[in-house]
């Protein structure tokens, strides 16, 4: 099997900024997995960096469909999609990949070791 470009469809928003750095954190232990299977993660989660910088040097940050339709965009470029925890946003981004006909996993150990 070759590498796979695989999405990291995982909750992002949050109640307090706290939860907001737990689902960030979670989203790229995910991908270090993927990683360590072989695979390359696309994870939209990394753009939490840009939407700090945007709230601390202009004092506000693209709003929700902003950010969807930035994440949305890069589903079609990968192969398939890692969808292990429900959310407005990672359903959405589900939804997508399904009706693309990208391979779907529902947990990490689903994602086959690239030999």
């Amino acid at each position: 099997m070759k590498p796979l470009r695989i999405f990291v469809a995982y909750p992002y928003s949050a109640s307090t900024p706290e939860e907001v750095h737990r689902n960030v954190c979670r989203a790229m232990e995910i991908g270090m997995v993927l990683e360590a299977r072989g695979h390359v993660p696309f994870i939209p989660h990394l753009t939490h960096t840009w939407h700090l910088h945007n709230l601390s040097r202009y004092g506000s940050s693209l709003q929700y469909e902003e950010w969807m339709r930035q994440t949305l965009a890069w589903v079609p470029v990968c192969d398939a999609i890692l969808h292990t925890v429900s959310s407005p946003g990672a359903d959405r981004e589900l939804a997508l990949a399904e009706e693309l006909g990208l391979l779907v996993f529902t947990c990490i150990a689903e994602v086959p070791c690239v030999e």
